[in-house]
């Protein structure tokens, strides 16, 4: 599509894919500006929570949640706990809940939510005005100073460190405070990328607590929007679809679900090696794996079809695109055999491949 102007066709859709409208608030006379230049946050809508809905803070800065978000509490470490809720914010199914726990007494530390942009991606906004924007809304007992949440955002010119305040020739972009209210709110801000910039963070934290922490002392938070320009406009998630935004969470998380088979081959009669492959190409190549809940939840099937639950499950090698992982068995449970084919079930298990994420 196109608008006829000054006797040619001026094009509406800019070269990234983004449409082009008219900003009648530029100082001299109308101008175009970039709508709809893409979400650089994977997961802005909180779709995806492969690692689980709960989660407990015990002060390292590498806590995470939702995919793609990570927490921690500043100075008091534990007393916090993220969990998944649905929003009722219309488009949205969900949204990431920080909150001070019940009957915490402890008024130290910041409540500290974050996202770092690798550098493949954040490199496209170097020396460019950039806006995030988001939802955000404070329960009815939220003990942040003056209910109020800030917003840092921040550059670097290293390549994918983690960005909770870590990056090289780190550079603030822009900040932000924001009184919430038990009713969601859209807030937003805008800044410049220094033109030799890499990388992009951000993260958002409650003030300084009072008090003892009643039932409902949290922030929720959802619609996390970053994009090139100086206009918020509605909010689009990265992969388009919630299909699309799990296949991206899975570049830095691959997951094998409930009900997945994978074939391997036993080495000896306790020892087998099954072959997994990603759904998605990894980032880097993982460098653990965290089975869950329990070996009960796991069978190995012999070529005799016969079941055997494990005695371990344990990480030994991987790239990008799958992974290397062993088996133990008690000898004659199942029975196996050297170079014998077999499979292992997640029954009602997954197993998360770490190392992937920044």
């Amino acid at each position: 599509m196109s608008i006829k102007y000054n006797g040619g066709y001026l094009p509406t859709v800019g070269a990234d894919g983004s449409t082009l409208v008219a900003n009648s608030s530029a100082s001299t006379g109308m101008s175009w500006t970039t709508y709809g230049s893409p979400n650089f946050v994977i997961n802005g809508g909180m779709d995806c929570w492969q690692r689980g809905t709960s989660f407990a803070s015990s002060g390292n800065l590498h806590n995470f949640a939702a995919d793609r978000f990570a927490f921690f509490r500043t100075s008091a470490g534990s007393g916090m706990t993220v969990t998944r809720q649905s929003s009722g914010l219309t488009g949205f199914n969900y949204c990431l809940r920080a909150q001070r726990n019940s009957g915490d007494t402890n008024t130290e530390g910041m409540i500290v939510l974050g996202n770092t942009i690798e550098t493949a991606n954040a490199i496209y906004l170097a020396g460019k005005q950039i806006t995030i924007s988001f939802y955000a809304r404070a329960g009815a007992n939220f003990s942040s100073s003056s209910n109020t949440v800030t917003l840092a955002l921040f550059s670097g010119t290293g390549t994918d460190e983690f960005g909770f305040g870590a990056f090289t020739n780190q550079a603030t972009v822009a900040t932000g405070s924001y009184n919430l209210t038990t009713s969601w709110q859209r807030f937003t801000a805008t800044g410049t990328m220094a033109s030799n910039a890499t990388e992009l963070s951000f993260y958002f934290s409650s003030v300084s607590s009072s008090g003892t922490a009643g039932t409902n002392d949290y922030y929720d938070i959802t619609g996390i929007q970053l994009e090139a320009g100086s206009i918020a406009t509605p909010f689009r998630r990265a992969g388009g679809t919630v299909q699309g935004e799990l296949q991206a969470c899975q570049r830095y998380l691959p997951v094998l679900n409930i009900g997945t088979k994978v074939l391997g081959v036993a080495s000896s009669t306790t020892q087998s090696y099954v072959y997994p492959t990603f759904p998605v190409t990894a980032r880097v190549a993982p460098t653990g794996i965290t089975p869950s809940p329990t070996l009960s939840n796991y069978y190995l099937t012999s070529a005799g079809l016969v079941n055997g639950t494990p005695t371990a499950i344990t990480f030994s090698s991987a790239s990008v695109d799958g992974a290397q992982i062993g088996v133990t068995t008690t000898a004659g449970s199942p029975t196996i055999a050297v170079g014998q084919a077999d499979w292992l079930t997640l029954i009602s298990a997954t197993i998360l491949f770490t190392g992937c994420e920044l």
